[in-house]
């Protein structure tokens, strides 16, 4: 979620008279406070449990700050509370569940949701103003959910890069793959739903292809319960190892170069929420291959996209497909990747489109062309 209100507060804070972060104290925030680019911040400390961040301060600093509207980021957590209370003061709130509702989240900690869904996630969700989406499958789960509330759908954004090449460091893969070689990039969390596995069966298929000599896979991405040591085990066990490349979790420069440098982009994921990494990876103008289930239609509408299955066999002739399109081919891919981000996925687009929806539901009259009513 840091990611999301860390630079959507920030844009907020260009065009609204006062805009402020409300938050839980975690470790993470504090080592990283030094960074934060967002709005101001209010921090409360929790007590315990600390997993239900039970916060009772949070109300009162709500109270005092006396906002007009209030941006609820986030489910299943004592802040949810905190907004419903304020908001039974007839106040508008919108709240964004962030994949919360999805079927495959709602399995995750199901003793914990049901205890904070009687005590208070029940009254947050049923008396917000205004929901949030970031498409119109999140906006199905809500549905799905049983919550009525009217539906403003909006992707995340992202930013954009400038073309200057000034300060980029190498590409990690330098010492791993021959000079020359073209590099397919996997960017995000190795979890079993973004189906690397598969990715990885695939591209020992592809060995097969000689055409396909030049092209080699870097994987960048932090493990979770040991899946990035399976990974690895699984190239090795395929002789992958001078194909493969897990260059680990990256971030700030280093990410940036790894984006910058790479040829192409992959997500071959079995379910997808809207994916970060793919609008990164179109922000640098990158030609990206992905499943359906990554949703961002627009991308396959516009020919920034290229459609591979999840199945290792349906993926390996896909990939092998996308990678045999010729330079050009590929570089129209990721410049119309670029045009979509500027058109719709910029964070200062993102903000005009949140900033339509607070007015509407601060002032009232007709809804703006995002929200969905029923």
């Amino acid at each position: 979620i840091k990611s999301v209100v860390e630079p959507l507060s920030s844009r907020l804070d260009q065009r609204t008279r006062e805009t402020r972060v409300f938050g839980i104290e975690d470790s993470a925030f504090i080592a990283n406070s030094t960074r934060w680019v967002g709005a101001a911040t209010s921090v409360f400390k929790p007590i315990w449990p600390r997993s239900l961040g039970i916060v009772p301060s949070l109300a009162g600093g709500l109270h005092a700050f006396d906002p007009d509207l209030v941006h609820s980021h986030g489910m299943w957590m004592w802040t949810s509370g905190s907004v419903a209370r304020w908001g039974s003061e007839k106040r508008p709130y919108v709240v964004s569940p962030h994949g919360m509702l999805e079927p495959k989240a709602l399995e995750i900690s199901r003793m914990k949701k049901r205890i904070a869904q009687l005590l208070f996630e029940t009254r947050h969700l049923s008396n917000a103003t205004c929901m949030h989406a970031l498409n119109l499958e999140e906006a199905k789960a809500i549905r799905e959910f049983g919550v009525s509330r009217p539906i403003a759908v909006i992707p995340n954004g992202v930013d954009l890069p400038s073309a200057a090449e000034d300060g980029i460091g190498p590409a990690p893969w330098n010492n791993e793959f021959p000079n020359g070689a073209k590099v397919m990039l996997f960017l995000g969390r190795l979890h079993p739903k973004k189906n690397v596995e598969g990715l990885i069966k695939a591209w020992a298929q592809l060995q097969t292809e000689r055409s396909l000599s030049d092209w080699h896979l870097a994987i960048a991405g932090w493990g979770e319960n040991g899946h990035d040591r399976f990974l690895m085990e699984l190239a090795t066990e395929l002789a992958l190892n001078d194909r493969i490349a897990f260059l680990g979790h990256v971030h700030g420069p280093k990410k940036d170069a790894v984006l910058r440098h790479a040829d192409a982009f992959v997500l071959p994921s079995h379910s997808e929420g809207l994916p970060m990494a793919i609008l990164e990876a179109w922000a640098h103008g990158k030609p990206v291959a992905k499943t359906r289930a990554c949703n961002l239609p627009e991308g396959f509408q516009l020919n920034a996209a290229f459609e591979i299955e999840a199945d290792p066999a349906g993926l390996a002739s896909g990939l092998a497909e996308f990678l045999s399109a010729n330079t050009q081919e590929l570089v129209s891919m990721g410049q119309a990747g670029r045009q979509l981000v500027e058109q719709k996925f910029s964070w200062d687009k993102v903000a005009d489109s949140f900033i339509e929806v607070y007015n509407w539901t601060l002032n009232g009259g007709s809804p703006p062309s995002c929200v969905l009513m029923d």
